[in-house]
């Protein structure tokens, strides 16, 4: 878990680190088929997007959108691209979205979090983890959670309970029981 980051997915981050050479061209008949099918164009977007091809992957994932408008997966690869290129904004409001197609989409809660972290907006990250920490204690410990590859519900959790325990979220959720209107 010590690699698992708050911020940008595993899979995208080891692309930025070790961009992995695009695979041969495929032969020309298999690239006049079309994938219409919203698991294969994600398959493909994940793809490119491990191997440094940023672009493709974004029309991969608007095909996916194109197929499937409700489908939080492809709003997420996106939010995890805009990250890379340094556009918090648009990697927010994509979260955002995820979140509203799927309220257990767990990776978007924590990715969300340290965006909000990182842009000094405390008492949101704190919130955003605890969603992340309410959501873990309810499952199985071995469940794996998607897109964190091998790591388990257990793994995460222990993970965010570490983010929770750091000074600036301490204070932050001291801060917003205070404002809560049950303690008033």
């Amino acid at each position: 878990v010590a690699t698992l980051g708050p911020v940008i997915a595993p899979r995208v981050r080891r692309a930025a680190r070790t961009a992995v050479p695009p695979a041969p061209a495929a032969p020309a008949k298999a690239a006049a088929m079309p994938v219409d099918n919203c698991d294969q164009l994600m398959h493909a977007a994940w793809q490119h997007a491990d191997r440094g091809m940023p672009e493709q992957a974004r029309e991969d994932c608007r095909k996916a959108i194109a197929i499937a408008i409700l489908d939080p997966r492809p709003y997420f690869l996106l939010a995890q691209l805009a990250q890379e290129r340094g556009d918090t904004a648009q990697a927010k409001m994509l979260l955002n979205k995820v979140i509203y197609l799927d309220h257990g989409f767990i990776a978007a809660y924590l990715e969300l979090g340290g965006l909000h972290a990182q842009s000094g907006e405390h008492v949101r990250a704190r919130r955003m983890y605890d969603t992340v920490r309410n959501a873990l204690a309810a499952l199985p410990p071995q469940t794996s959670i998607a897109p964190y590859g091998d790591s388990t519900a257990a793994d995460i959790l222990t993970f965010v309970e570490r983010l929770l325990e750091r000074p600036e979220n301490v204070v932050a959720g001291a801060d917003a029981a205070a404002r809560s209107p049950r303690n008033a």
